[in-house]
């Protein structure tokens, strides 16, 4: 396998010309084929959860080389966030389609189920934090050659300049729990529960992270 040097890395702001690699990229760290059989759906589900995440962002910031997206992380500031319509009406659209497949409409019941136990989890913690770390993503390839510092270090500069002081995250059972405690988030909350279709049982882990102090 070829040796990557990191200093051919470059970092750039998100660009609408990196979004398909963006998806190929969550596609392979999502693992969508346990919920979603059809190769389609779960390159739907990949676009879904990016333009979700997209929706949501107010800095973002992608790890390039050799002109192919190989980390990404984004995050968000809520006094800078803005409604952003043009978004919200795509990924309508995108889950109308979605939800047209028995597949699909599979998959997107497991990703609610999710969604809702990730926000009793925030509830019930009761949190204050004023910044939240929506994606952070780097191909395994890659992985141990400081693109993940790199780029969560561009997204704690963007805390600091914007004056947030505490930042959270939700993990899963596929997330690098090192690199989070790395960077200086502890594990606050694990809630385990199951998902159940027609067809299977799913058993999910959700983390709840916390950094408390932004590092200057």
């Amino acid at each position: 396998m070829e040796k990557k040097n990191i200093t051919q890395i470059s970092y750039h702001k998100l660009k609408r010309e990196y979004y398909a690699d963006l998806y190929n990229l969550i596609e392979e760290t999502a693992e969508f084929s346990r919920f979603a059989e059809n190769e389609n759906t779960r390159r739907r589900l990949a676009k879904l959860y990016f333009l979700i995440c997209l929706k949501e962002m107010t800095f973002g910031q992608a790890g390039v080389y050799r002109d192919r997206i190989i980390g990404v992380i984004m995050g968000r500031a809520k006094d800078r966030k803005r409604p952003k319509p043009v978004l919200a009406v795509k990924i309508a659209f995108l889950k109308f389609r979605i939800n047209m497949e028995k597949d699909g409409r599979r998959a997107l019941k497991i990703l609610h189920n999710i969604e809702a136990s990730k926000n009793e989890m925030i509830e019930r913690i009761n949190h204050e934090s004023d910044g939240e770390v929506l994606l952070c993503i780097v191909k395994k390839n890659y992985r141990r050659k400081g693109v993940g510092s790199e780029l969560w270090g561009r997204l704690e500069t963007y805390f600091k300049e914007n004056n947030i002081k505490h930042a959270y995250g939700i993990l899963n059972q596929n997330s690098n729990y090192e690199f989070a405690l790395a960077q200086g988030f502890t594990k606050q909350e694990k809630a385990v529960y199951m998902v159940e279709t027609e067809k299977q049982r799913f058993r999910e882990q959700l983390y709840y992270y916390e950094l408390e102090r932004i590092r200057v």
